[in-house]
């Protein structure tokens, strides 16, 4: 399984290596997962990313990178390298995948791609209301999309991908 890895605003690749999984014994028996996973990473290519890298969803042999300057990059693993990019507007502040559709949040709107099309194109968006401080988090599943902020979360029904809606 790979995974993307943000360093000083150059994307890492890295995979993970049976390998490293049976460090185990030189580590003690240890069933402390992050001790087990540093010893399973490798860094097997890296891409300029041209920004800073703030979250990171991956399904298959895909992988997006959503960065501060409201970019979500398109990574394709196989190849290690990018396969395209699209601008919104405010920074990303979580990614999430779920079937065919890519979700990312912004401090105040939650956006749907279609993860399948060429270009990477906005499907829909619609706010994300806030309270006090702007959206953080986002975890999409199934059905129902859940965004987090500072006074707690808001939750919207993503059953048509193309018109997600606050419930």
């Amino acid at each position: 399984q790979r995974h993307a890895l943000n360093g000083g605003g150059v994307g890492a690749l890295a995979a993970l290596g049976q390998a490293g999984l049976d460090e185990r014994a030189r580590i003690g028996k240890s069933r402390d997962a992050a001790a087990i996973a540093a010893f399973a990473a490798e860094i097997v290519a890296q891409l300029p990313l041209r920004g800073a890298v703030q979250a990171v969803a991956a399904a298959g042999e895909s992988a997006y990178a959503g960065l501060s300057n409201g970019d979500i990059v398109w990574v394709d693993l196989g190849f290690n390298e990018e396969v395209g990019r699209v601008r919104i507007s405010g920074a990303i502040q979580d990614l999430g995948v779920q079937g065919n559709y890519l979700y990312a949040l912004t401090g105040d709107r939650l956006y749907v791609f279609d993860r399948f099309a060429e270009s990477l194109p906005p499907l829909n968006s619609t706010p994300s209301p806030i309270v006090s401080s702007g959206n953080t988090r986002l975890f999409v599943g199934e059905d129902l999309a859940y965004t987090t902020h500072g006074k707690g979360y808001n939750t919207f029904d993503v059953t048509n991908p193309e018109a997600p809606a606050l419930i």
